[in-house]
């Protein structure tokens, strides 16, 4: 790697399991542009083969821009089931002391891959992680599940139980929703929305099809409409197909914390939703780098100690209030998730003599006063535009124009203007005087990422199916 390294070189990293060691793609065998593949593992032909890279290096000469494999399991339904989950909370169970775990239980009644027979037994997912669109806005139609660990003792129960449910060859197919502007894709039923399947382009006769039909040419990755008027196919970008199964018998099983749970007995409830001090003091700390730890919130249990003695007294007899934590969620800084991590890039007024790091400090203190807790209330959405307006307005006349520019390459400009908190949550900048960038101009080159070193992310997604994904 050093090697590689020093001579500015791309390269990947894979991992060889018969010799249960890390092996290096040099550039001249990497195959970068295929999903990840060992049907070409170790090749050495100098013809670009090998796509069995799970970490991959690529530079411009200056920086390096790492980039890893990733693969999640999704679970959806379309209609019924609407998935209640918090990672970030455990629920214990006080007879046995042990934490009670949300699962989906996909049932033996349904049919082998391929047969009419149904299973021997239940396929049993354990649910990981709530699912957040590419806006950060958490999908409750679908859940993150992976391989069930009965025992808690690391080692999962059936690391193949993907490939027993799935056939290799099923596909589901998901459409592009806009919504509120956000973005989403929803499964959709190939046969009901119109999509026919075929290998190649070749083995498509357009003849025998009406105008506007959509196909799925699987040797590509594509899809195309069909317009009759030129008879020709034109590539759609609406649409995505991903290995899975739907049309699937299932489970759900929701482990709900007893603070959480109705009382029959009160008629009116009333959900309180509180930032305490001490959280709003240790979280600050923590973005000036003063405590290394992040600082977790009170639970519900602990709210309810400190504060239900005397909102219980002042309370009607019908009335059950219910605690909720509000938590902090940072924006643009390097503490915060990397898809909201951004790089504001500046142009100065060049009819002003202004030092960059004086602006870029006056920028920082701008966009800190922007999110004073005062102008903000728990759920409430970020736009762009404010914040452009009031560091304008703080700035000027030594600051021409502002934008802002995701540091995640998978993002695209533009995609961080308006961002959505849940209604436990509540904004915070952890921007920086790194994360501004001083250029001579608004333009396309410009507004690309900066020559920072990135860690982008692939995320192919296996979805089981419609109800399951």
């Amino acid at each position: 790697m050093l090697e590689q390294i020093y001579s500015y070189k791309t390269f990947g990293l894979r991992y060889d399991i018969d010799a249960r060691q890390w092996s290096i793609i040099i550039e001249s065998n990497l195959n970068t542009k295929d999903e990840f593949s060992l049907g070409k593992q170790g090749d050495t032909t100098n013809q670009k083969l090998d796509a069995s890279w799970v970490l991959l290096f690529t530079t411009n000469g200056e920086k390096y821009t790492v980039t890893y494999r990733n693969m999640r399991y999704v679970f959806e339904s379309e209609q019924q089931i609407r998935f209640y989950y918090d990672s970030k909370t455990r629920t214990f169970n006080n007879k046995s002391g042990k934490i009670i775990k949300d699962s989906l239980k996909v049932l033996s009644i349904n049919t082998q891959p391929g047969l009419t027979i149904p299973f021997t037994g239940d396929f049993n997912w354990e649910i990981v992680s709530e699912f957040k669109n590419d806006s950060g806005y958490v999908d409750n139609k679908k859940i993150q599940i992976s391989f069930f660990d009965s025992d808690d003792d690391g080692v999962i129960d059936n690391p193949s139980i993907f490939e027993e449910l799935v056939d290799p060859d099923s596909l589901i197919f998901l459409k592009k929703v806009m919504s509120d502007d956000i973005e989403n894709y929803t499964y959709i039923n190939a046969e009901s929305g119109g999509i026919s399947v075929h290998s190649t382009q070749s083995t498509i006769v357009m003849s025998q099809y009406a105008d506007g039909q959509i196909f799925y040419i699987k040797s590509d990755d594509v899809f195309s409409q069909l317009n009759k008027t030129t008879n020709t196919l034109n590539q759609i970008f609406d649409y995505a197909a991903k290995t899975g199964r739907d049309g699937l018998k299932f489970q759900y099983i929701h482990a709900s914390d007893e603070n959480n749970r109705i009382d029959p007995s009160s008629t009116n409830m009333i959900d309180v939703y509180l930032l305490t001090r001490d959280y709003d003091n240790a979280f600050r700390l923590y973005l000036n780098g003063a405590i290394s730890s992040l600082p977790i919130p009170q639970t519900t249990d602990e709210l309810y100690r400190t504060y239900g003695i005397q909102l219980n007294a002042i309370k009607s007899i019908s009335d059950e209030i219910i605690y909720h934590p509000v938590k902090y969620r940072i924006l643009f800084g390097s503490k915060g998730d990397e898809s909201l991590q951004a790089t504001f890039k500046i142009v100065k007024n060049s009819e002003r003599v202004v030092n960059d790091n004086d602006i870029k400090s006056r920028v920082i203190n701008a966009i800190d006063q922007f999110f004073v807790l005062d102008n903000w209330d728990f759920g409430e959405t970020f736009f762009f535009s404010e914040l452009t307006a009031y560091v304008m307005k703080a700035v000027g006349p030594d600051l021409s124009s502002i934008v802002i520019v995701p540091k995640q390459a998978s993002k695209t400009f533009g995609s961080l203007f308006e961002i959505r908190a849940a209604s436990d949550e509540i904004f915070i900048s952890g921007a920086t005087v790194d994360d501004i960038e001083v250029i001579s101009a608004i333009t396309a080159d410009r507004l690309r990422s900066s020559g920072s070193i990135v860690t982008t992310t692939t995320q192919p997604r296996t979805n089981l199916g419609g109800t399951v994904i």
